[in-house]
């Protein structure tokens, strides 16, 4: 991350590889002039409560995510574990100069109501993208190696205690089989009809090798977490197939 605030293009292998497998155009195109977000919350400090896959940052904004941007002086002047153990989303100069920031708001809205406590405080949110480059929109699909996501996003969640997970778009539905994920049910579109208002939607229930479950959803229109009513069903369905022994 430091290299990229100081104009160091060239990426050491597989970040290199991992860069080369989304090729967007236009509005897709990968913005390299802006800060790869690798994830979100300290993967160091503090009480995980849940964890969001998602696809890719989306939109930069280069007065705070550019070379010369606001988030370059804290990022070069301690870590970025420090700097993402705060949601930057949620800073007052961020809020005020691009507004609120829904993809955020609703993921710890979900985390919230899986729990049923409206106290759990964002900092026990943490993120990861399939993709951490980001682009204004995604007009290409995402290829990474398997191998890649596994070293850089799956084995330091293993590290997070345990927490559950969740997983929102096609992409990761393709792809955490191929991580050693057992696939333990299927919802909605193509699996087992769960009560589902949205004819779209396909889950998967999956088992980690410790013995956890993850939740990986998609549905036509967007890449986010369900709506309040479609919760409490995905908690039904979860409670059925309760974490194996290993994993408590």
């Amino acid at each position: 991350m430091k290299d990229f605030f100081r104009g160091h293009d060239l990426l050491p292998e597989p970040l290199d590889r991992w860069f080369e497998s989304y090729d967007g155009t236009g509005l897709g195109r990968v913005r390299k002039d802006a800060m790869p977000e690798p994830y979100g919350g300290s993967l160091l400090r503090g009480e995980p409560r849940a964890v969001f896959l998602s696809l890719n940052p989306g939109r930069p904004y280069l007065e705070f995510q550019g070379r010369d941007g606001a988030f370059a002086k804290e990022i070069l002047g301690s870590s970025f574990d420090e700097f993402a153990a705060k949601p930057f989303v949620l800073r007052e100069d961020w809020r005020r100069e691009i507004g609120r920031n829904p993809y955020y708001e609703a993921r710890v809205a979900f985390m919230r109501r899986w729990y049923d406590d409206e106290d759990l405080p964002v900092s026990a949110v943490r993120t990861f993208d399939l993709y951490p480059w980001h682009s204004e929109r995604v007009t290409a699909a995402f290829k990474p190696d398997p191998a890649i996501i596994q070293d850089f996003i799956w084995e330091p969640i293993q590290e997070l205690g345990g927490p559950p997970v969740f997983a929102f778009g096609k992409a990761w539905l393709d792809l955490l089989p191929k991580l050693g994920l057992e696939v333990v049910d299927r919802l909605g579109k193509g699996g087992r009809d769960y009560g589902s208002r949205v004819r779209s939607r396909s889950v998967l229930l999956l088992r980690g090798p410790t013995g956890g479950l993850v939740v990986a959803e998609k549905h036509s229109g967007s890449a986010g977490p369900p709506a309040a009513d479609e919760v409490e069903r995905l908690k039904e369905e979860v409670a059925a197939h309760p974490p194996s022994p290993s994993a408590a």
